[in-house]
């Protein structure tokens, strides 16, 4: 017969539950400042203005002018978010998480940027392009 030592569940620290709850209400800021913000576009019309910036700068090349609608609404995402992302980077400090150096987090930050944006324009343009083709067969 094997018998299984059971060993009594460790309670979080009080600093790891405090970090824990300032974590958790970042990311529900970070998603209410998204969703503020989309909803602002829309009911200010500020979505029309950028996307006739985006096709004023394309000149008559649709799926550019998707990729900078894109682009400036990303831009303008990252710009609201920026002070979020930057106190969740010092919050990494303070609780001796990170040693990441301030210009190595905003080339990371640069990074991600790029290549959300890659990845966003790809899945926009995607569903662009099934839109407009179920609309020309009819469904």
């Amino acid at each position: 017969m094997v018998t299984k030592e059971i060993t009594p569940a460790l309670s979080d620290s009080p600093e790891s539950r405090r970090y824990n709850r300032i974590k958790r209400w970042l990311g529900i800021a970070d998603f209410a400042l998204g969703f503020g913000l989309l909803v602002v576009l829309l009911a200010t019309g500020w979505t029309g203005t950028l996307r006739d910036l985006a096709e004023r700068g394309a000149s008559q090349n649709y799926s550019f002018a998707v990729f900078l609608y894109v682009l400036m609404l990303m831009l303008i995402s990252k710009v609201l978010g920026t002070p979020l992302e930057y106190y969740g980077f010092r919050l990494e400090h303070r609780y001796n998480l990170s040693n990441q150096k301030l210009r190595s987090w905003l080339w990371d930050e640069c990074k991600s940027f790029l290549i959300g944006l890659v990845m966003a324009a790809i899945v926009v343009e995607l569903l662009y392009m099934l839109m407009r083709q179920s609309r020309s067969t009819g469904g």
